[in-house]
């Protein structure tokens, strides 16, 4: 993976845009790494925070749980963890808790 840290300087003096963007403080994201998991494209080694942010984004675009876990390459249960999907209503029950008598 290339990343650009300063502009290159040009002839028509154009700057390089840097696409890895530090936002959060266990390392940067790669933008272009994210996006290229966003249209399933096959992306290995992204970080953490790459696959809360890709995940973040494909939810925001109603993909589904199993094809956000696919793309960005952790299970089901992490995304819906990410998502705070996983989170009980109020007032529900187990099925091991109602069936025990007080």
């Amino acid at each position: 993976m290339i990343r650009a840290n300063r502009a290159v300087h040009c002839p028509e003096r154009r700057r390089y845009v840097d696409t890895a963007r530090p936002t959060s403080t266990d390392g940067l994201i790669d933008n272009i790494a994210v996006e290229r998991a966003l249209n399933g494209e096959p992306v290995e080694g992204l970080t953490e925070a790459e696959q809360q942010l890709a995940a973040r984004l494909l939810h925001a675009n109603n993909t589904a749980v199993a094809v956000i876990a696919r793309r960005v390459g952790v299970g089901e249960s992490r995304v819906k963890t990410w998502l705070g999907l996983n989170k009980k209503p109020a007032g529900t029950r187990c099925a091991s808790e109602s069936a025990r008598t007080p």
